[in-house]
């Protein structure tokens, strides 16, 4: 009995630790994705980029801001 007890809270102990070690790597990541979208974004790139037209919808989903179906000229 005595030998389990230290085993069972070295298991706990170590469970515990796993989730707060993967959490600082996700900050590592999450930093190379937006060093690499910022070095995407040159200053020609802005330049040349062409607005899209999308509105939201009260869901909060993103549509394009099309005209209505049946509407003329459309």
């Amino acid at each position: 009995m005595r030998l389990r007890v230290p085993a069972l809270l070295a298991a706990l102990f170590l469970l515990g630790a796993l989730p707060g070690t993967a959490g600082a790597r996700g900050g590592d990541t999450a930093r190379s994705d937006h060093d690499r979208i910022l070095a995407y974004w040159t200053a020609d790139r802005i330049a040349s980029a062409k607005p899209r037209d999308y509105v939201m919808t009260s869901s909060g989903k993103l549509v394009p801001a099309a005209m209505p179906p049946g509407t003329p000229g459309g």
